[in-house]
């Protein structure tokens, strides 16, 4: 069907997209543990072995290569909660410690050098299922600011006009 065509399609494309040191280089170089954990991720959602090559070289190169970015953990922590077993969960440990670490006071998340921003939230919200799945505690307080952090970033209610119905 043209769903898992799709798919296979993405696969060949992204195993073709890879370095020869195991990683994704995406838009930009800082953020290539990301995108190297997120093509893991992908590649491991949609069918591809764990003992697949592609998949092998990605893990060394991301096991060498230390997280410093939450979209980079979010994400890290995604593809290791789904390989099969319990392997990987001291490498998640380190990383969610880490990503717990660089939670700000009002419960987001950040660049590194950077204010709360709420793309970073949403891939430390990622990672943070992700470790949860897998097994991994997440202290309430960390669910608690979360969930108030994101509800800063909403906008106070405003009344807006109905929109015209066709022909008024």
């Amino acid at each position: 069907d043209l769903i898992n065509k799709a798919i296979d399609e993405g696969v060949k494309y992204l195993l073709a997209k890879q370095h020869i040191d195991g990683s994704w280089l995406g838009d930009s170089s800082r953020y290539r543990n990301g995108q190297t954990a997120l093509s893991v991720y992908t590649l491991l959602k949609s069918g591809v072995s764990p003992n697949n090559e592609a998949i092998q070289n990605a893990l060394m190169y991301l096991g060498e290569s230390p997280t410093s970015m939450t979209y980079s953990a979010g994400c890290h922590l995604m593809a290791l909660s789904v390989l099969p077993g319990n392997g990987s969960l001291a490498w998640m440990e380190e990383i969610l410690g880490d990503l717990l670490s660089w939670q700000k006071r009002d419960g987001s998340w950040a660049y590194p050098t950077g204010g709360p921003d709420l793309s970073c939230t949403q891939f430390a919200a990622l990672g943070l299922r992700a470790a949860a799945q897998k097994g991994l505690t997440i202290p309430d307080k960390v669910w608690i600011d979360l969930a108030q952090g994101v509800r800063n970033y909403q906008l106070k209610k405003e009344k807006v006009d109905a929109p015209l119905s066709p022909g008024e």
